[in-house]
């Protein structure tokens, strides 16, 4: 298991994109290692429009 990368962040308006991989290997049961792996990402710009984007990846989520 990486360690996370954590950096300070400056006040403000940031972006952020979150990024999953392996979130159906092993849907709905239980195992003693992860197989999902998460990349958070954040860095600052002026505030834009809203918006929200997503790719389904197939498994049922609730909205």
């Amino acid at each position: 298991m990486h360690e996370p990368v954590l950096i300070p962040l400056s006040p403000g308006t940031h972006r952020v994109r979150v990024s999953a991989r392996g979130r159906g290997h092993h849907y709905d049961q239980s195992v003693t290692e992860a197989s999902e792996h998460y990349l958070i990402q954040a860095w600052p710009q002026p505030r834009p429009e809203p918006r929200e984007t997503h790719q389904d990846d197939n498994m049922e989520t609730a909205r």
